[in-house]
């Protein structure tokens, strides 16, 4: 079944005439409305809280699209949710949302490149995974975690849409030779800068700078209405 407000996301590099639905969806809406609409960007926090918070069908669609999945399903999704540490510093996550299999989803819009850093995605890391299990469970029973830095600037300054981090066991040899460690925990940084040639580049305008939100515009139009 086809979501309610959202159809399943096209994967970026296959379909092409996401612009052409969207801009006739635009077409139907008032033309102060979707100045204010135009307006907005999902980079500011205050904004993005709004959108995000509680609903799991927008959550849902950017997490698709991210992640090229038409089969996720988000089944409960806060903002700006903090965790607590009693011995130390506490965080508040942007984005928090778990599907229905289980899988914890962490994502952060991040303008300074500084609140980005690879100590604070550790740290999410670290409080999600220690707030994940209940007294006397087995470690095994983590979850899935997909850590989600979106970020202003291309932070790896590489022109890449997506860099995903992958963890690896070096086996010392006369060739280098690398094992996968899979712990569970992806991350990816996501440039909100890219500009490629492929549709994708309107999804990820939506968070920078004058770049509008028209693949969010239906749901923005609820909200604002």
């Amino acid at each position: 079944m086809q979501n309610s407000r959202f159809a399943v996301p096209p994967h970026p590099n296959e379909h092409n005439n996401d612009s052409a639905r969207c801009g006739a969806f635009l077409d139907t809406i008032d033309p102060a409305m979707l100045a204010r609409i135009q307006a907005m960007r999902l980079m500011d926090d205050d904004f993005m809280t709004v959108v995000f918070d509680g609903d799991n069908e927008i959550t849902e669609f950017l997490l698709r699209i991210l992640l090229n999945r038409d089969d996720l399903r988000v089944k409960k999704v806060t903002t700006q949710k903090e965790k607590r540490n009693l011995f130390g510093r506490s965080v508040r996550l942007d984005i928090l949302a778990e599907d229905t299999q289980g899988k914890v989803y962490n994502v952060e819009v991040q303008r300074a490149d500084e609140g980005a850093s690879p100590k604070r995605v550790r740290y999410n890391q670290a409080m999600l995974d220690s707030h994940s299990l209940k007294k006397k469970e087995d470690f095994t029973q983590l979850p899935e975690t997909y850590i989600i830095f979106i970020t202003e600037n291309d932070y790896y300054g590489l022109g890449q849409p997506f860099y995903k981090i992958k963890r690896t066991v070096e086996i010392s040899s006369t060739e280098s030779m690398y094992l996968p460690f899979d712990d569970g925990c992806n991350i990816i940084y996501v440039n909100g800068r890219y500009r490629g040639d492929d549709s994708l580049k309107t999804h990820l305008m939506s968070f920078a700078p004058a770049g509008g939100v028209a693949p969010y515009a239906r749901f923005l139009h609820a909200k604002c209405r």
